[in-house]
């Protein structure tokens, strides 16, 4: 990953007050920008209570196995990962209020605003990814 680093937006959260961006790409060239949450309270905050991220944007969160949708106020799309960025489980369309429990061989997540997530991402999709 690179040592590019970008300012939060103001509703964020709590500290750390940076994060990275990575863009996501697969081998079809499906393209996915997305904020990483890697700490415990960027992990924590999430989406919860956020409006959809500007420009189908996502937020890929590490390590994470499972997920709620409480306090969210829009449906999203999930990208079970593993370490590899390999695809081991997909989830469109998940209602606020819904919990997905382990899922096995996930070590990451990513979150995009439900309909965002190109329809050529399937189960076993290898993502590549670039520090923006």
């Amino acid at each position: 990953m690179g040592d590019h680093m970008y300012a939060l937006p103001a509703d964020f959260g709590p500290p750390p007050f940076f994060i990275m961006k990575l863009r996501l790409t697969t081998e079809n060239g499906a393209n996915i920008d997305c904020l990483v949450a890697d700490t415990f309270w960027k992990r924590f905050r999430g989406l919860m209570g956020k409006p959809p991220p500007p420009n189908g944007e996502g937020l890929l969160i590490q390590p994470c196995n499972s997920i709620h949708m409480f306090f969210m106020r829009f449906s999203i799309d999930i990208v079970f990962m593993d370490r590899e960025f390999r695809v081991v489980k997909l989830i469109r369309g998940l209602a606020p209020n819904k919990v997905v429990g382990t899922v096995a061989g996930a070590w990451q997540v990513l979150e995009l605003e439900a309909g965002k997530l190109p329809e050529s991402v399937t189960l076993g999709t290898k993502f590549f990814y670039v520090a923006q």
